[in-house]
């Protein structure tokens, strides 16, 4: 596995990670109108 290939995949699972998170407190901290 190239170096290129293995950054690209954690890039992909911090992005999961934090869309996951921002998706999960914006369901539970809805903005206020």
């Amino acid at each position: 596995m190239t170096s290129s290939v293995l950054s690209l995949l954690m890039l992909l699972v911090i992005v999961n990670v934090i869309g996951g998170a921002l998706i999960w407190y914006l369901k539970h901290h809805p903005p206020g109108y």
